[in-house]
């Protein structure tokens, strides 16, 4: 049996964030864990979480999906021999410019979604078992009309 529409978008979205070349190397782009990432000293690296869903019912069993994807870039702190700028707005810009690009190279997924929008997007700093990580968050949406009654449809 084949994925429903939303897998379909959710992987083409993780093969879009994988292996773009940006500060720090090229990406692995995994999906959200419960435990979180098993990251493994591969970095750059990028989780995808999502989708989270808003669903409006049109007439003739016409379902419009808004679903939102969060991607997350991180990188160790500690690999300052990366970039010759290291200035954290400068990451910011150009890391978030690269992600957009890469997912925005296809809007609509395959062929299967209307659009896809970046909508937000900030950076921050966190500890895990890895060390100190700079975060970059990217906020998707994607919107794709699919049947009201076989979510495996697009209408």
């Amino acid at each position: 049996m084949a994925d429903s529409i939303i897998e379909q978008i959710t992987d083409n979205i993780q093969t879009a964030l994988h292996g773009v070349t940006t500060y720090g190397g090229t990406t692995t782009c995994e999906r959200e864990r419960v435990d979180g990432p098993e990251i493994n000293g591969r970095f750059p690296f990028v989780e995808l979480s999502g989708p989270y869903g808003e669903i409006e019912t049109q007439i003739s069993d016409v379902a419009i999906h808004t679903l939102t994807y969060i991607a997350k870039y991180q990188i160790n702190v500690n690999d300052r021999g990366t970039s010759a700028n290291t200035e954290i707005t400068y990451v910011t810009r150009n890391v978030t410019a690269d992600l957009i690009k890469a997912v925005n190279a296809d809007r609509t997924r395959g062929g299967i979604a209307q659009k896809t929008i970046a909508t937000d997007y900030e950076y921050g700093f966190e500890q895990n078992n890895q060390g100190l990580l700079f975060a970059i968050y990217i906020v998707f949406e994607v919107r794709a009309r699919l049947d009201a009654t076989d979510p495996y449809q697009t209408k």
